[in-house]
């Protein structure tokens, strides 16, 4: 069953595009990043840091919050809970990379705003493979095969974001573990 957002995601993405340029993978990528760095609770001040003051009116702090607790219960899960947040299998391949691109570079920005104290070659390596995705290629036609090499690059991203969030949970929580 999807989430609300996710039954909304068309309609909603094009309302936060309108009023503050930025659409829900963007911001889903954003608070991923968040949570992987450390954030276990929604915060409006992040975001007023991370994309302006015009973001935390009631409505878009609300949408905030469902994207960031989507984040966070995805990360935390047990088994390969997290869900990037990108339009419907329905829409063009690129529409959907698109917005995986949208999603790497939100993750990336926060990234690079708020890194955590430490991190490990092996994190350094998945961001470096998350920056790179980020500046994807838009393909120009929507065949099987690009669907199936979008598929593939979007499990790639959700291993490689919960590799990072697992290295960096272990680190905190253990830190002479390394």
């Amino acid at each position: 069953m999807k989430n609300p957002i996710q039954q909304h995601f068309g309609e909603l993405d094009d309302q936060l595009k309108a009023h503050f340029q930025l659409g829900i993978s963007e911001l889903h990528g954003m608070s991923s990043a968040l949570v992987c760095c450390g954030r276990q609770k929604f915060n409006s001040t992040d975001w007023v840091a991370l994309v302006g003051i015009g973001i935390a009116t009631q409505q878009g702090a609300t949408v905030l919050e469902g994207i960031f607790e989507l984040a966070n219960k995805g990360l935390r899960a047990d088994e390969g809970g997290l869900t990037l947040l990108l339009p419907g299998d329905d829409e063009s391949v690129a529409v959907r990379t698109e917005a995986l691109a949208d999603w790497c570079n939100g993750f990336i920005q926060v990234w690079a705003t708020v890194p955590p104290k430490s991190t490990s070659t092996t994190v350094n390596e998945a961001v470096e493979d998350i920056r790179a995705i980020s500046e994807v290629e838009t393909p120009a036609d929507n065949s099987e095969s690009q669907r199936f090499a979008l598929f593939e690059l979007e499990e790639f991203v959700k291993v490689a974001v919960q590799l990072i969030y697992d290295d960096i949970e272990t680190s905190t929580s253990n830190p002479g573990i390394q």
